[in-house]
């Protein structure tokens, strides 16, 4: 009895120093190679652990915490990746973390070869054409009787009558045309003269002859309009009395039409005389009307840095209407073939230098290299590349500011930065910690002033 409660004994140890061993042997291991891992990977010379901001890679703290740049809390730093990756890189590259391209929103698009088609968006409006407005004056002096045409806006055709007028000097040349008509065999010098002088105050060829057949005067000389049209304007009245010269009618065709566009300096380069202009009304916005650009003002507006570009357009259907509001695209190509293109989104213009920000590819940690390009055209919304990047590479369309930022606290290429690791650029960035020493010191000497003798000074950290 006694051997078997002594085997028994003996078997319960056991089993409990196996189930011992499998709980906590093994957390005991696993534990070791946690601490063994962030020993190798995460520590200094030193031994001590090494913390950093995702965003700012520039930053090495001993102990955790938040970033004194942009308050991020502190992760531990991979040092022999870090410097792998540095080294692969090369000088002007720098890495971030993947939970700092996340928090950046990084977005890329790939650089590609394409024809660099633009399309020139222009403000403009209709208006009537010059040529084609013509002004009925009074070509003698007299008193309007009638108006056949008493408002602006209606449509006349050339020879319809405008108004009628009295005037005593047409009506002495009425009377020497009849008495030389009836001379005319013997003295024809002086009838053709006198039918001359009546042509020239405009009556009508018809009225003339009309006269010379009756034998009368007539009182009232109609005055006809020259062209076919609207009236734009109306500067007489009945009973008015006026003067040679006088203006009394403008009418004008708008069978044809000019749209005057305002085109901006940066877009004259392309457009030409001969180009086409598809443009849009408001009053038909689903429409499309096509222009010619006949004209390109030579001279640009010193106030809003643009020029008028004219062009022509038929309008047998009326549709149009001078100084209605349009909307006009000259569309094209520029150069020949294809070119390398990015999104303007990419591109960082800062007056003589352009840097886009190229996604590296091939290392575990994300990487990007800040690049100096020599823009060609603007497109659109791109613009081509001369020199700088490649076809197939990725360059940075959005969060590109925030990897400028990094650049320079980083004292890489940046836009504000010309001569990277030279620490040129740092000075710039070491004002938050010349500010928070200085704040220190203030904080320090207030407690060494309040605190009761025989008490210890604190080492104050900035947060």
């Amino acid at each position: 009895m006694d051997i078997k409660r002594t085997g028994r004994t003996i078997g319960l140890l056991l089993a409990g120093l196996l189930l011992g061993w499998i709980f906590f042997g093994s957390s005991g291991e696993e534990a070791g190679k946690m601490e063994q891992h962030i020993e190798e990977t995460h520590t200094d010379e030193e031994g001590e652990i090494v913390y950093t901001c995702s965003m700012h890679p520039q930053v090495r703290q001993n102990e955790p915490g938040d970033c004194p740049i942009c308050g991020m809390e502190l992760i531990p730093v991979d040092e022999e990746e870090g410097h792998q990756e540095e080294e692969r890189q090369g000088e002007t590259a720098f890495t971030m973390t993947e939970a700092a391209v996340k928090l950046a929103d990084i977005q890329t698009t790939r650089v590609e070869s394409r024809i660099p088609e633009f399309e020139i968006r222009m403000p403009g409006r209709i208006a009537a054409d010059e040529r084609r407005v013509s002004s009925i004056t009074a070509r003698f002096s007299g008193r309007i009787e009638e108006l056949y045409v008493d408002f602006t806006g209606t449509y006349v055709k050339q020879g319809e009558k405008l108004a009628a007028i009295y005037s005593p000097e047409l009506i002495s040349a009425q009377r020497e045309l009849l008495e030389a008509a009836g001379n005319k065999e013997t003295d024809r010098v002086m009838y053709e003269s006198a039918r001359r002088k009546l042509r020239l105050w405009g009556l009508p060829e018809n009225e003339i002859h009309r006269i010379e057949a009756n034998g009368e005067v007539i009182d009232q000389i109609p005055i006809v309009a020259t062209q076919n049209g609207y009236v734009t304007q109306k500067n007489v009245d009945v009973k008015d009395y006026v003067d040679e010269g006088t203006v009394m009618y403008k009418v004008a065709d708008l069978s044809r039409l000019w749209v005057l566009f305002d085109a901006y300096e940066t877009d004259m380069g392309a457009i030409e005389q001969g180009d086409s202009v598809d443009f849009t009304v408001r009053s038909h916005p689903a429409r499309r009307f096509e222009a010619k650009v006949t004209y390109v003002d030579p001279f640009i507006d010193p106030e809003t840095r643009t020029a008028k570009v004219r062009a022509e357009v038929e309008n047998t259907g009326g549709d149009l209407k001078p100084h209605m509001l349009a909307t006009g695209i000259v569309s094209g190509t520029a150069g020949e073939g294809e070119k390398l293109m990015v999104p303007r989104s990419a591109v960082m213009w800062t007056g003589k230098r352009s840097i886009v920000f190229v996604k590296q590819t091939g290392g575990e940690v994300p990487a990007f290299e800040p690049r100096l390009v020599t823009l060609g055209h603007r497109t659109g919304d791109y613009y081509v590349i001369e020199e700088g990047v490649e076809e197939g590479e990725q360059v940075v369309t959005h969060g590109n500011f925030k990897l400028d930022s990094a650049a320079q606290l980083a004292d890489r290429l940046s836009m504000m930065n010309r001569e990277p690791g030279s620490g040129a650029n740092r000075g710039a960035h070491d004002h938050g910690e010349m500010e928070m020493e200085m704040e220190e010191e203030v904080e320090e000497d207030t407690l060494r002033e309040t605190k009761p003798s025989g008490g210890h000074d604190e080492h104050l950290r900035p947060h």
